[in-house]
């Protein structure tokens, strides 16, 4: 599902149609997950095949068993057109290099990119960053790539609040074209990475989201940071993060900071 993310202002904001972006990306995250269960389950199941006895003169029994063999073939087919596709787009991109946004340069990203049309990355094909511990994957981006663009920290620094209930926000651009969003997907009880891109581009994810787990992975997860998250379904607010030997979540007041949220932030129109 693609969806068209843009900066707007609190007196914009309350169209009934606008929708945080992260939130509409991870139930989009979601549905493909729930997918992805259902299939597997299915996998599961033994199907006998019908086996069906009509007289070779029953010519329209034959003709629509042939019939259904033609739909599946051209399903077949349309499966291997579409994986080669892939294939062939990711292996174009041989090199990549990853440019992270700082917190201070917020506003270039949006100016470049306010109007993308952005799409989450599949997990059909499951990988490290889609079952590993979220926060464990914040350490490691914190390795790789320094702060997050926006957090709590960048929140009070920047007066850039992003979505109220994720704990974290990457933003990158890749190979100077590709823009990427990489954000939490249940702040620290969640598992692995949301990550999202330019629809136009969808057929490059595979090859960036392989790259992007290639890295993490390699990165030792040694860094210590905090967050802060905002669980909706709770209403309540965790401080967590590593303290360089373990990983801690501890319940607190709400933020003095997150009493008056400022102006700008992402919004999503549909």
């Amino acid at each position: 599902m693609a969806v068209l993310v843009a900066l707007a202002c609190v007196a914009g904001a309350s169209a009934p149609a606008a929708q945080d972006v992260v939130q509409m990306l991870q139930d989009d995250a979601n549905r493909v997950r729930s997918a992805q269960a259902a299939a597997e389950a299915d996998l599961t199941t033994v199907h006998p095949l019908p086996v069906r006895a009509y007289p070779q003169s029953d010519w329209a029994l034959r003709r629509l068993d042939a019939d259904a063999e033609r739909q599946r073939q051209r399903e077949a087919d349309s499966l291997a057109a579409r994986a080669d596709s892939l294939l062939r787009a990711s292996r174009r991109l041989t090199v990549l290099d990853w440019e992270k946004t700082d917190p201070g340069a917020q506003e270039p990203f949006l100016e470049d990119f306010r109007e993308t049309y952005w799409k989450a990355a599949s997990a059909l094909i499951p990988s490290p960053i889609d079952t590993m511990g979220t926060l464990e994957l914040r350490t490691r981006l914190t390795q790789l790539f320094g702060t997050p663009t926006r957090n709590a920290a960048a929140a009070a620094q920047e007066r850039y609040l992003g979505s109220e209930f994720v704990q974290f926000e990457y933003w990158f651009v890749v190979n100077d074209t590709i823009p990427l969003l990489v954000l939490d997907t249940a702040g620290p009880f969640g598992r692995g990475l949301l990550i999202a891109g330019r629809e136009s581009q969808s057929t490059l994810m595979p090859k960036i989201k392989a790259d992007l787990s290639a890295r993490l992975l390699a990165a030792p997860a040694t860094v210590p940071y905090v967050d802060y998250y905002h669980d909706f379904e709770r209403k309540q607010w965790f401080k967590t993060g590593f303290d360089g030997e373990a990983y801690f979540t501890e319940r607190i007041r709400t933020p003095r900071w997150a009493r008056n949220f400022v102006d700008t932030k992402w919004l999503i129109h549909r």
